[in-house]
């Protein structure tokens, strides 16, 4: 058994409460049987919360069927209704990718403007993080498969449940295959997710206990072990990636815009694009 599953193993044993509602809900690709519900959920609940992107209503409905059909959203089930959601994927699309680097979390570009640069180091037995600022941390792959950490939503009446974690550890166990596909046949030699977070979820205090990149890290270290295993077998695997952040705006839209086209940034709320990247190929001791 590999070390991704092991560890996703070891968190669904120790985590009773996470096993139970695995019990209860499904966690899953989102399908066209689930749009209605989507776009319900969106409408009645998610569209009052301040720090996820919503979509002007009149574009929900296709917002979510370009995802789905995209196999790009993943929905929690309780069996008759969606009761959560997320976007993962990777970043397979050329144009898509540049947009959503340069435009949206200004991580690349002419206009990329960095507030931190680091490093944040993986414990496998304690999953506990280390999270270091240095100028030195390093630089990111030059060749890298890149994934979309996009936004999640569950019913508050449902958080505190570990339904989001188990949602997102479905999601990479879904994305793992096409990655491996994509890194190979690419010649990658690095991985990196990319997501945007609002003050909210950490995004001006790296490591805080709000910080949204902590989760995301605990999956995500695992994750980029198993791939870089998968392309050099041979080798050591490393703990440690790079962590840097860039000034960004949450995409904010008035829902009754009739156009498709985020308001400006002095009219949204404030953030940073995330990314952290991991180097496949590792020398022992670096």
């Amino acid at each position: 058994m590999n070390q991704y599953l092991l560890i996703t193993l070891f968190l669904s044993l120790f985590s009773p409460l996470v096993a139970m509602e695995n019990n209860e809900y499904e966690f899953r690709l989102a399908t066209r049987n689930d749009l209605a519900s989507l776009v319900h959920l969106v409408n009645e609940e998610a569209c009052q919360e301040e720090g996820i992107v919503i979509p002007p209503k009149k574009f929900r409905n296709a917002y979510f069927q370009s995802a789905i059909d995209n196999q790009e959203l993943f929905v929690i089930s309780d069996g008759q209704q969606v009761v959560g959601y997320k976007k993962l994927f990777v970043m397979d699309d050329e144009f898509k990718k540049k947009a959503i680097l340069e435009e949206e979390l200004r991580c690349s570009g002419a206009h990329a403007k960095s507030t931190y640069r680091g490093s944040i180091t993986y414990d496998d037995v304690t999953h506990d993080l280390q999270f270091v600022e240095s100028s030195d941390a390093g630089s990111r792959p030059g060749a890298c498969t890149y994934l979309y950490n996009g936004v999640d939503f569950t019913r508050k009446t449902l958080r505190g449940r570990g339904l989001n974690q188990a949602l997102m550890r479905a999601a990479f166990d879904s994305v793992i295959a096409k990655t491996k596909e994509y890194v190979l046949e690419h010649s990658n030699d690095g991985v990196a997710m990319v997501y945007g977070i609002t003050e909210s979820n950490g995004a001006f205090d790296p490591g805080a206990s709000c910080d949204r990149t902590c989760p995301i890290t605990r999956l995500f270290v695992p994750f980029a072990q198993e791939i870089a295993e998968h392309v050099h077998p041979d080798e050591s695997k490393s703990n440690k990636m790079l962590h840097e952040r860039y000034v960004a705006f949450k995409p904010s839209f008035d829902p009754d815009e009739h156009e498709f086209k985020p308001l400006p940034d002095e009219c949204s709320v404030e953030g940073r694009g995330v990314v952290l990247s991991y180097l496949l190929h590792h020398k022992e001791g670096s």
